[in-house]
């Protein structure tokens, strides 16, 4: 269901620039993201993390109340999504409740797949344990277990950005939220998380160019980057049975090193919340991102939200959309107002909301439309549909369906279409190309309706259907196949801006095979073949890599991409190859010292020119964790 919200995003994102995004496969960044904000395994985008996170604090209170029906089905949607920073505690928790709903072959199942996808995980062993409990107890008869004292241990989120301290009780006791009773429900609980992390980049490069005509060679030296990239992530949250207030601060600062002044500090959250938890209201005040309700990303302002009735929300936002964490807070040059309710099991397995939203810019209507979500899920099945229609410029703006089928082998195929605009339909886009910089300026040379189109002859439309299958060959073996057509309309020519030709039909593949403890016990092989046929080219890449345990704390990762590019547009050929190591050592804990070499060496020729280019990059950092 969530890769349906982040397809809203990407796929706007691929429609302008698709051929950038295969080129980001096998180059190494250039200019890199801070290290919470780039992933070396999938992760859905940070305006899903909220909305995962609350899934899953809904999943722990069900757990709390007994309600064992309703965790399987919240639990079952997080570990369908793609991997996020819940991934592992869901699949983890999904056998407990299982296990306590008296569903024992189930359980098993869970702990299996827990296993399977995460051999080295923080609950390891702790599911290795619960195996081990079933297996005894349908193997002897029950008896009454000695009570055992509680026990204290720390996990990591399942993302990397920090650890928290857990209490884990005997099976008889439950877990912690169950024996409320022997706590005052008046006592404050006080919870602090978060990290530092401070990592170096650096990228420099020689190309090599001789025109074939004239017969002359030009050699360019180049630093793509040289920076240290400081961020921290800080979290605290006190409550108790009635109350629970906060705050939570993300971001850091780029030191750049090149002598071009590019230094920058970046805020990706920064806000402060208070809930009361017998009325299910909440304010929340700062910056933060959400993907629900007409607002689709990071924005600066007030969310505050009301349960009018047990299954019913009403949530008012008030802000100012944020376009990059580097962006001065409150600047409120764009503001909007939104309202939405959300309804929960309209019918068993359906929640429903519906929102409005409108927003300005400047003395201009930029934004002002309706939509709304419905979604299914139950252990097997999870559908999705959103739909955005702006009344403004009497148009869709974005249409989303998906959908998610698990089979009894636990296969599992999906699928989605989606109708994207790119930039999202707002009157600010017809600000591109043009040399005014606010739409204030524009006045002087056309008129307010003449804006108007101009904003929507910018705005560029995308459709895509992308289906997706994967399942396990074997007990350390998965197979996941992934294909993906787009189709992106053409910009028209129009007030002074020159036209954009439609790149037509454009197609997306990969084959992925990836194998865990294959070897030893904790290994991980990864096979990924990637196929892409898009407007400026047809790209063929592979790309293989193997992480293996050294020891305990120090796991390497070398890995490789071959590709093959066929060009289109200037006609000609490319090969590249991209190796690297990462090595990963944890010094304790808390602290963990990564570092990646690694290079890329490419030949392209053409009919008038051949090319040849060669770069070296190191990343290397420190990050600690609490």
């Amino acid at each position: 269901m969530l890769f349906a919200r982040v397809s809203l995003t990407c796929a706007a994102a691929t429609a302008t620039s698709l051929m950038v995004i295969d080129y980001a496969q096998a180059l190494p960044p250039q200019d890199p993201q801070p290290p919470e904000e780039v992933q070396t395994e999938p992760q859905p985008g940070n305006e899903g993390a909220e909305k995962i996170g609350q899934i899953m604090a809904d999943a722990r209170r069900a757990i709390t109340l007994e309600e064992y029906t309703r965790a399987t089905q919240l639990l079952t949607k997080l570990v369908n999504l793609a991997p996020h920073q819940h991934s592992a505690d869901a699949q983890e928790l999904l056998g407990v409740v299982r296990e306590r709903n008296g569903q024992m072959a189930h359980a098993k199942a869970e702990y299996d797949i827990y296993l399977e996808k995460y051999p080295d995980g923080a609950g390891a062993d702790r599911v290795r344990q619960r195996m081990a409990a079933i297996k005894t107890a349908e193997s002897a008869p029950r008896e009454k277990l000695r009570e055992a004292s509680p026990g204290v241990f720390a996990g990591s989120d399942g993302r990397g950005g920090g650890s928290r301290l857990v209490v884990v009780h005997s099976a008889d006791e439950g877990w912690p939220d169950e024996v409320a009773g022997k706590r005052d429900p008046n006592a404050f609980v006080t919870e602090v998380s978060g990290g530092f992390s401070s990592y170096y980049y650096y990228n420099e490069g020689s190309t090599r160019l001789m025109e074939f005509e004239s017969r002359r060679t030009t050699i360019d030296d180049f630093v793509f980057q040289n920076a240290l990239v400081n961020s921290v992530d800080l979290t605290w949250w006190r409550e108790n049975d009635f109350l629970r207030y906060g705050m939570r601060f993300s971001g850091g600062y780029e030191q750049d090193f090149t002598g071009e002044g590019r230094s920058r500090s970046r805020v990706s959250t920064a806000y402060a919340e208070i809930e009361f938890k017998t009325t299910g209201t909440n304010v929340r005040i700062g910056r933060q991102t959400r993907y629900t309700g007409g607002i689709y990303g990071r924005f600066d302002g007030v969310l505050s939200g009301w349960q009018i009735a047990e299954k019913t929300r009403l949530n008012f936002v008030v802000g100012s959309p944020v376009d990059s964490s580097r962006d001065e807070p409150y600047r409120f040059e764009r503001a909007f107002v939104s309202a939405n309710v959300e309804f929960e099991d309209i019918f068993p397995n359906w929640d429903m909301s519906a929102y409005v939203i409108a927003q300005w810019a400047g003395n201009f209507v930029d934004r002002q439309a309706i939509g709304g979500e419905i979604e299914y899920f139950d252990d097997t099945t999870s559908l999705y549909a959103s739909l955005d229609y702006d009344f403004h410029f009497n148009r869709v703006n974005a249409l989303v369906l998906s959908g998610t089928y698990i089979l009894e082998d636990q296969s599992s195929v999906s699928g989605s279409l989606d109708y994207i605009t790119s930039p999202s339909l707002s009157t600010i886009n017809a600000l591109i190309g043009q040399t005014a910089t606010s739409l204030d300026g524009l006045l002087s040379s056309f008129t307010v309706a003449e804006i108007k189109q101009l904003a929507q002859d910018r705005t560029t439309e995308t459709m895509s259907a992308n289906i997706g299958y994967s399942r396990p060959l074997n007990e350390k073996w998965q197979l996941a196949l992934d294909a993906t057509a787009f189709y992106t309309r053409g910009n028209p020519a129009s007030g002074g801006v020159a036209a954009i030709a439609a790149p037509g039909v454009e197609v997306f593949a990969s084959a992925h095979l990836v194998g865990t403890g294959v070897y030893t016990e904790n290994d991980v092989i990864s096979i990924a073949a990637r196929y892409a046929n898009a407007a400026s080219s047809d790209l063929y890449l592979l790309d293989l890599s193997i992480r293996f345990p050294q020891s305990d704390r120090l796991n390497l990762r070398p890995r490789v991409r071959l590709g093959y590019r066929d060009l289109k547009v200037t006609t000609g050929t490319e090969f590249f190859a991209v190796p690297s190591v990462t090595a990963n050592y944890e010094i304790n804990r808390s602290t963990t010292f990564e570092v990646e070499l690694g290079g890329r060496w490419s030949s392209r020729k053409t009919p008038v020119f051949s090319e040849e280019s060669n770069e070296v990059f190191v990343f290397a950092g420190l990050r600690y964790d609490f």
